[in-house]
């Protein structure tokens, strides 16, 4: 049942109508009106659907969800239209409603993705500027020591990871990239954590700010982590050497929520000491698992 408002412009509808629009008798000047402004709130949406640079990233981001959105505020557009015609005010502004909601939904879901594209694609430039930092620095320490750069570093597996990860970035799929991109992160300093001791790794390193000191720590204290998530799912937990590990772990846990609450107050430098710490207790953890370092 719709709501049928009586205007000069056009005639009312009586009950037995196809729509079964009910005929409410108003004076013209509020029918006018009311009329009005259904008429505008359709050419708004329709404006929106056919020319505004919402609706063009919503098309241009092909996402499937935010698509059927549009196409929903298109049926809402026309329908709302069909209703106005018929005088059916009321049912038409419910319409109107629905497609500038459906408009903003799916506008909200493009604004979403992209964020988080553009995130990731940071997070992914930022781990391929790491990787060659790291990388350089290994080539350079196994010069220096005269040592083979394979010892410690699958050079050709390196590589078709940073191939892979490229082509994905190419594809503009960052989340997939940064997901192959973090295994090239890991070996290059699990590399480097075997190939010298971190303190002297630091130097090597000549970070440009404390801030860069802390990033690199962050880094080289996940994958000591992962290492070891690794080597505790593969051992004996009654084993002594479980249990230590498992005690140096629990260590730099608190170590690293310790460093990541004072980095978060500004305090760089000090967070940065806890890290270390939290870090030093992880790689006596990994010397335990009869790992060299």
């Amino acid at each position: 049942m719709c709501m049928v408002v009586s205007a000069a412009a056009g005639p009312a509808f009586a009950e037995d109508d196809t729509l079964n629009c009910i005929a409410v008798a108003t004076d013209n000047e509020g029918a006018t009106s009311a009329q009005r402004l259904a008429e505008d709130k359709l050419k708004l949406l329709g404006a929106i659907i056919n020319k505004s640079v919402s609706v063009k990233r919503i098309e241009q981001s092909g996402d499937s969800q935010a698509m059927g959105l549009l196409g929903q505020a298109k049926d809402y557009h026309r329908e709302a239209g069909d209703l106005i015609a018929r005088g059916c005010i009321k049912e038409s502004d419910q319409k109107l409603n629905n497609g500038l909601r459906a408009i903003e939904d799916a506008a909200h879901i493009v604004v979403d993705a992209r964020y988080k594209t553009e995130i990731a694609e940071k997070e992914y430039k930022h781990r391929v500027g790491r990787i060659k930092s790291f990388r350089d620095a290994y080539s350079r320490i196994v010069a220096e020591k005269g040592e083979n750069t394979g010892k410690y570093l699958d050079e050709a597996r390196l590589d078709k990871l940073l191939a892979s990860a490229n082509a994905q970035a190419q594809e503009n799929d960052f989340v997939q990239a940064n997901k192959t991109i973090e295994k090239a992160v890991y070996m290059t300093e699990l590399a480097l954590s075997l190939v010298r001791d971190q303190e002297t790794l630091i130097h090597e390193l000549k970070f440009e700010s404390v801030e860069d000191q802390y990033a690199y720590e962050l880094e080289t204290n996940r994958s000591y982590s992962k290492l070891l998530d690794l080597v505790l799912k593969n051992s004996d937990e009654s084993s002594p050497t479980y249990t230590a590990i498992e005690e140096l772990v629990r260590r730099n846990d608190e170590s690293k929520a310790t460093a990541d609450k004072i980095f978060s107050a500004g305090k760089t430098q000090e967070a940065l000491e806890y890290l270390e710490e939290g870090t030093g207790h992880l790689i006596n953890a990994v010397r335990y698992t009869g790992i060299g370092l």
